[in-house]
């Protein structure tokens, strides 16, 4: 995982459905080396992933490098909906001032309408979790770039259409998922449905392949 995630998530992102201009950051913790580590994430107003940085301050610093990624990343926003702590608003006050940020660009504080990013946490708590934490920080932010990616396709974030996947040299979950089958993967637009062989997928897995035909990253599906 720590070898093609980073390929595999720039390849998926050429795929990225652009994400609407309401967007609500969050912060949660990771452990990492037994110490907390602080997880900036911002989701838009319908629950799609905008984008993620671990980081081992939660300063104006570290506020600002989020920031700055995401915009990068998914162009400028037009609301940014945040908690109270006071290092994110004044982060974007800089921004602006900077230039690095449009002076249109409203900010807002909202328990209420932040509940979606919180919500959307448990999507990588419940990964993270039973890893008891991260022996290396480097380690955990590809992990957590997998996790990520793993639920952005779950969201049917990417313009793929109609999926076609050719498993093969590894061993996958899943009732009648077998070596070499061919999985047709349905993603549509207003719903994540995933089905294979008339199942429907409730999970999955990113691992790399090793054969004597192939070596790649392999899609892992669970029912």
């Amino acid at each position: 995982m720590q070898r093609y995630v980073p390929e595999f998530e720039k390849r998926w992102n050429r795929y990225a459905r652009p994400v609407n201009g309401s967007w609500r950051c969050d912060e949660t913790y990771i452990k990492v080396r037994g110490r907390w580590t602080y997880l900036y994430r911002a989701v838009d107003k319908y629950g799609q992933t905008v984008d993620f940085l671990l980081s081992e301050r939660r300063d104006v610093a570290a506020a600002k490098r989020f920031f700055r990624k995401a915009i990068r990343d998914n162009g400028m926003p037009r609301v940014i909906t945040l908690d109270a702590y006071a290092a994110s608003h004044r982060a974007i006050r800089e921004l602006k001032s900077e230039g690095h940020m449009s002076s249109r660009v409203r900010t807002r504080s909202s328990k209420y309408l932040n509940n979606v990013v919180e919500q959307d946490h448990r999507r990588v708590k419940q990964r993270v979790g039973p890893m008891l934490g991260f022996k290396r920080f480097d380690t955990a932010t590809i992990t957590i770039s997998g996790i990520e990616l793993a639920e952005k396709i779950k969201k049917a974030q990417f313009k793929i259409g109609r999926l076609f996947l050719l498993l093969g040299g590894a061993i996958y979950t899943g009732i009648g998922v077998g070596v070499g089958v061919g999985i047709d993967v349905l993603i549509q637009s207003n719903q994540t449905i995933y089905r294979s062989q008339n199942r429907t997928v409730s999970r999955i897995h990113l691992a790399p392949v090793f054969s004597s035909q192939r070596k790649g990253v392999s899609v892992s599906l669970s029912f």
